[in-house]
C-alpha cells in the first residue's frame, strides 16, 4: 500500500495561508509565537501538494476566489485571536492563582 503521508508547511504569513485553505488544504494547528515583544500565529497547513500552490503564491501566479479568500481570511483571524486571548486568559489566571 501507498504511503499516503500529507505535506506540512509552517506558514506565518496570513494572506498565503487563507490561499491554501481556499486551494482546499487543512489547518492542522494554530501556533502563537512571541517575536520581540509582538505576538506572531504560525498556521501549519497540509495536503498534497502543498509545496507547488505555495511556490505558485510566491511567485505572484496564485489565483483565487475573492469571496472565498475574504471569509476564508476572517475565519483565521478569528481562530487566531481568539487563541491569543485564550492564552492570554491562562496567563492571566496562572498569576492570579501565585498571588
Amino acid at each position: 500500500m501507498e504511503n499516503l503521508k500529507k505535506h506540512t508547511l509552517c506558514v506565518k504569513d496570513l494572506y498565503e495561508g487563507a490561499y491554501l485553505l481556499c486551494m482546499g488544504f487543512h489547518l492542522q494547528k494554530l501556533t502563537i509565537v512571541d517575536s520581540h515583544r509582538k505576538r506572531k500565529a504560525v498556521f501549519e497547513i497540509a495536503g498534497d501538494g502543498i509545496e507547488e500552490k505555495a511556490e505558485s503564491y510566491r511567485m505572484g501566479q496564485a489565483t483565487v476566489n475573492v469571496a472565498m479568500l475574504k471569509f476564508t481570511l476572517e475565519k483565521l483571524k478569528d481562530a487566531m485571536f481568539a487563541k491569543i486571548r485564550s492564552e492570554e486568559g491562562q496567563a492571566l489566571s496562572g498569576k492570579n492563582a501565585k498571588a
